[in-house]
């Protein structure tokens, strides 16, 4: 039967500082290996809890950063859409242009065929208009296309506080100058699901495309033209009509103005909410780093200072166990003489 171990007052008190100087040199070797002073709230209870409130707000910030980054690239890819259903419609403008010098220069046998060649060229425009805007989508989002879709952004650590960018409708007849078609305009509209435009064979189908205000009549005063376009060889019945081509001209031109103002209205609709975001996001950039800063602030250790810590529990435990192994032949000397 082995017997109890008794152990004197001061061999206690030496195994307890050695105990202590052990978990002492554990915690400061955890330290300098993650270079963190905190991993739990014995470290110092105060200032654990603010690192990790601090550190859970960051990790908020992070994830509203880039929920703000994907909002961004998706009203940058919309603004660059609309860019280019503006050029779309400059060119549109110049092939109407051209159709009018064509029929003032042209001969008769050739006028025709270079005014069919100016409407197929106008018409392939308004066609990669259309499909210009249905492909500016980013991540199947498409903002110029329906209005029952929208972007929605989290920019706050708030879950509440959110950025609604609501989609427009470029090709509907919606009368709402804020939301609605390009062409369309208050009050002159008739099928309230109709598309403003489509391309049928050689025809251009615009919704009112020329009929959206009354134009005076150049040759009758108080009288107005009801102008139909079928194609710039229309130019060639107008100009039959006693010179009104250049009238009918006109009413496309200004009519195609009106679409790049729509236009122009809509981009800086998005623009502003890009704006507002990449502001946001530079905020949010800014702020996190400071919380982050004053999170490693709290936790972050001075190697340094470690190290000549660790030297000094290192010594301190060598010096402990000298003292037990001092106390122990002590006990052993006494034991002797006692025998």
């Amino acid at each position: 039967m082995v017997g109890k171990v008794q152990l004197s007052f001061d061999q206690r008190q030496g195994l307890h500082a050695l105990q202590q100087i052990e978990r002492f040199t554990a915690r400061t070797d955890r330290r300098l290996v993650s270079r963190q002073r905190l991993h739990s709230p014995a470290d110092g209870v105060s200032d654990y809890f603010i690192a990790e409130q601090l550190g859970e707000t960051v990790g908020i910030l992070k994830a509203r950063q880039n929920e703000i980054e994907q909002g961004i690239e998706a009203l940058d890819t919309t603004v660059g859409g609309i860019a280019s259903l503006q050029e779309y419609l400059r060119l549109a403008k110049g092939f109407a242009a051209d159709a009018l010098i064509t029929l003032r220069a042209a001969s008769a046998g050739t006028v025709a065929d270079e005014l069919k060649q100016g409407t197929d060229a106008f018409l392939n425009t308004f066609n990669n208009l259309i499909l210009a805007a249905e492909d500016t989508e980013y991540l199947e989002l498409n903002l110029l296309t329906s209005t029952e879709q929208r972007l929605l952004v989290r920019y706050s650590e708030d879950r509440e506080q959110l950025l609604r960018v609501p989609g427009r409708s470029l090709f509907t007849i919606t009368t709402d100058f804020e939301t609605g078609g390009i062409f369309s305009v208050n009050g002159v509209r008739t099928g309230a699901d109709a598309e403003v435009f489509s391309l049928t064979g050689n025809r251009l189908v615009l919704s009112n495309f020329l009929n959206v205000q009354p134009y005076p009549d150049p040759l009758n005063p108080g009288a107005t033209l009801d102008f139909s376009f079928n194609g710039f060889s229309s130019l060639l019945q107008y100009e039959a009509l006693g010179g009104r081509a250049e009238a009918f001209f006109e009413a496309i031109t200004e009519n195609i103005d009106r679409a790049t103002d729509r236009l122009e209205v809509h981009e800086q609709y998005f623009a502003s909410n890009l704006t507002i975001l990449r502001t946001r996001e530079a905020f949010t950039i800014v702020f996190s780093g400071k919380l982050e800063a004053g999170r490693q602030a709290l936790t972050r250790v001075d190697v340094n200072e470690e190290a000549v810590t660790l030297s000094l529990l290192q010594t301190r435990n060598a010096l402990a166990v000298s003292s037990l192994a001092l106390l122990d032949e002590r006990h052993g000397q006494l034991l002797r003489l006692l025998q």
